[in-house]
């Protein structure tokens, strides 16, 4: 498919996907603060211990797929490299699956989306990689792991990458979404436009702007 399976000493890329990284849960409401004991936890507000230097905690580490986002130079040279976690499709997406699901949806829905949706990129299943189903990058979760753990075990974290037309659409997929803004897409529209406009389904409580009243 659009993988690729670099050697275990080729560097640390742009569209390289690495499993099991540390994905950190953390509650800024209820943080476990441990003492130099590491024994005697106490439930704290983060907004009440924003004046510490540093605050021990307990936190939860979930091991995920991640996909490198950082560019292939600051890959090679900064002190951690950041990652997009990567997860089932339809867990990403938040689409609903239809209840018959065949090839001929797939064939509809994943351009469409992928001209419209910014917010996550297509990988299609592939068991040479190790994905059993159709998975999806997550751009609004970001990981970041230092560089020199990843050198030092990327034979056995690191599955593959994307090859080059792949990663050339990751690449833009990600600028694009970066480089996004929010709009309300009626704002454009006349007084007699908008009107119209809100008589589609599921747009009558649009509120209008000014010029549109």
């Amino acid at each position: 498919m659009i993988y690729e399976f670099p050697g275990h000493d080729e560097p640390i890329r742009q569209g390289d996907i690495f499993q099991s990284i540390p994905l950190i849960h953390v509650d800024p409401h209820n943080l476990s603060v441990t003492d130099d004991d590491g024994v005697t936890f106490d439930e704290r507000n983060w907004i009440n211990e924003i004046d510490q230097k540093i605050l021990r905690i307990l936190a939860i580490v979930e091991p995920v797929i991640g996909i490198v986002v950082t560019q292939d130079c600051d890959a090679a040279r900064d002190k951690y490299v950041a990652f997009f976690q990567v997860d089932e499709f339809f867990q990403v997406t938040k689409m609903t699956p239809p209840k018959n699901i065949n090839a001929e949806w797939w064939a509809k829905k994943l351009p469409e989306h992928a001209r419209t949706n910014q917010k996550w990129f297509y990988l299609p299943a592939d068991e040479t990689i190790g994905f059993s189903q159709k998975m999806a990058v997550d751009f609004q979760t970001i990981i970041r792991v230092r560089t020199a753990f990843l050198l030092a075990n990327r034979e056995r974290l690191r599955i593959g990458r994307l090859n080059f037309e792949a990663d050339e659409h990751f690449r833009e997929h990600v600028s694009q979404y970066f480089r996004r803004y929010s709009y309300n897409e009626w704002y454009p529209l006349t007084k007699e436009e908008f009107e119209f406009y809100k008589q589609q389904s599921s747009r009558e409580d649009t509120p209008p702007y000014p010029w549109q009243e």
